[in-house]
């Protein structure tokens, strides 16, 4: 097995691909050691792709019947995953860096926001991290241990303050998350106090390598 994590049998442009997206990945770490934020944000990401291609190629080695190319196709659409994903990253690298000066002034709307919505104590709970990109979002890292959610705002916010009103619109993606966790926490308290069946989590849908 080699250190990206591909097969010894997975054809060579596939593995080059791969090590590519870790070397870059390794690189940028390199420079942005002095924010343990975004620092721990791509060790936590290299960490997940590594394990993610180890889990897609003991899967894939588990289906019977694909044909080279049918396997090589899915290995390349795995990897298109994990490009995407690390576009996310690399960009809140590199924005976070680059927009500090413009990002400042928001941070005021941003806490209003959240005390307004409820999210007082959103720190508590996640790691906020606004950055300018090419609309409004609010994306969570799930493997990040740091726990941390993304606001991305349009960069034409910085001549378009009248739009910092969607900040509010986004900030309330955390509250539903939020309720979810409770509803969860409920019902499982319950079933174990009236010792019912707690609920069984969604399984990953049978034979999707991508999932």
């Amino acid at each position: 097995m080699m250190e990206n994590g591909m097969g010894a049998g997975a054809p060579v442009d596939i593995s080059s691909r791969a090590e590519s997206l870790f070397k870059l990945v390794e690189e940028i770490e390199k420079r942005v050691q002095e924010s343990p934020i975004i620092y721990g944000l791509l060790r936590d990401f290299r960490e997940m792709a590594h394990e993610y291609i180890l889990l897609f190629e003991l899967k894939l080695s588990e289906v019977s019947g694909l044909s080279p190319r049918e396997k090589w196709l899915k290995r390349h659409a795995m990897l298109d995953k994990l490009t995407t994903e690390w576009h996310l990253i690399y960009s809140l690298a590199s924005a976070t860096e680059l927009g500090n000066t413009h990002l400042a002034k928001y941070k005021p709307c941003v806490d209003l926001a959240a005390a307004d919505i409820g999210l007082a104590d959103a720190g508590g709970n996640y790691l906020l991290i606004p950055i300018f990109g090419e609309s409004f979002s609010l994306t969570t890292v799930r493997y990040s241990t740091s726990n941390i959610a993304i606001l991305k705002m349009p960069i034409s916010l910085i001549e378009s303050p009248w739009e910092v009103s969607v900040i509010w619109h986004e900030m309330a993606g955390l509250q539903v998350i939020k309720i979810r966790e409770q509803i969860r926490d409920f019902l499982e308290g319950y079933a174990k106090e009236k010792i019912l069946a707690a609920p069984v989590a969604r399984k990953m849908p049978d034979g999707s390598l991508l999932a």
